[in-house]
């Protein structure tokens, strides 16, 4: 049978050194749903604790905000590399031809920034610059210069200019920052700006 709540109540305290009248008062208490609560804590003594969750705070903050701004970046980078590939593969007509770089980016006068005569284009022995076209990347006009190496693999090569939100997303090597990789539809893809000026490379990936 059921013990009543306040004898359950007695008998699960009688090992504490309570008297009886206050073990009466205790079992009334619960019974009537009035059991002591626990004194908060000072709030000079909550401080500390509350201060170190609003830090975990906003380190998860800072922290999700970079995992976000990092996948952002991304998807630009693919974006561009996606466009890079595609023109890569068209191989459409050069609408210039030579193999003197700076006579060849002279070409390009309607663009609206000064393109770079980097070394980097035919840094390769036996690399021969074959001409250029216009093209765009991320809907700006853009110059594209296509590169033949001594096996005849050819390459193609993007200088372009992006707004300021973007291109911040862009690897720099003046900064000491490594060109973004990427590998789409067989042709391997490298991304970086210098002196502000986007740059892509497209070749197609050596087949084993």
């Amino acid at each position: 049978m059921r013990q009543p709540l306040k004898q359950a109540i007695r008998e699960r305290f009688e090992d504490i050194e309570l008297s009886r009248q206050q073990l009466d008062e205790l079992a009334s208490r619960f019974a009537a749903g009035d059991a002591p609560v626990p004194a908060r804590k000072p709030a000079w003594l909550r401080a500390p604790a509350v201060a170190a969750a609003m830090i975990v705070l906003a380190i998860g903050g800072l922290f999700g905000t970079q995992v976000y701004q990092s996948h952002q970046d991304r998807v630009l980078l693919q974006s561009i590399a996606e466009e890079v590939a595609d023109n890569h593969l068209k191989l459409k007509p050069l609408e210039v031809q030579g193999s003197d770089l700076p006579s060849v980016l002279g070409y390009f006068t309607d663009l609206d920034f000064q393109l770079l005569a980097s070394p980097r284009i035919t840094a390769n022995s036996g690399d021969r610059l074959l001409g250029g076209r216009y093209c765009s990347i991320q809907g700006i006009d853009a110059a594209q210069l296509r590169v033949a190496a001594d096996d005849g693999t050819l390459s193609t090569w993007y200088e372009a200019t992006l707004p300021a939100d973007k291109l911040r997303r862009i690897p720099d090597l003046d900064r000491g920052e490594r060109p973004a990789e990427f590998m789409v539809r067989g042709v391997g893809i490298h991304i970086w700006q210098e002196k502000g000026i986007v740059f892509a490379a497209a070749k197609a990936a050596a087949s084993d």
